[in-house]
């Protein structure tokens, strides 16, 4: 998970350590990876609780709306940074529900 802090430019990559420490407790440098992997667990379940909420597959129903694609866009993130094994599996989470949000906002973006 360290690989997104390092994809960021020198800016970025301050704040997100900079918070990212704020948010552990300790050091960046000293914030086991497991501590964070579950926090980012924690954070999938929160936000599955929101979907399973809606009658189709987004927020709001079968029509995607901005909290969808927010919530998009920080998988495609993790998908961008995070190592392959990491994604394969946060993909999964939830049912896969990550995936397939992934697969069905695909379209609307353009990169």
């Amino acid at each position: 998970m360290v690989k997104g802090a390092e994809m960021l430019n020198p800016e970025s990559k301050e704040y997100y350590i900079r918070t990212r420490s704020e948010w552990f407790g300790v050091p960046w440098e000293l914030a086991p990876p497991e501590e964070r992997w579950n926090e980012l667990r924690v954070v999938c379940d929160t936000v599955d609780g929101w979907y399973l909420k809606s009658t189709g597959q987004f927020l709001l129903g079968d029509t995607p709306c901005l909290g969808d694609f927010g919530v998009a866009a920080y998988f495609k993130w993790i998908q961008y940074c995070f190592e392959k094994q990491e994604w394969e599996e946060v993909k999964s989470w939830n049912g896969g529900r990550w995936r397939k949000l992934v697969e069905a906002t695909e379209k609307y973006f353009s990169y």
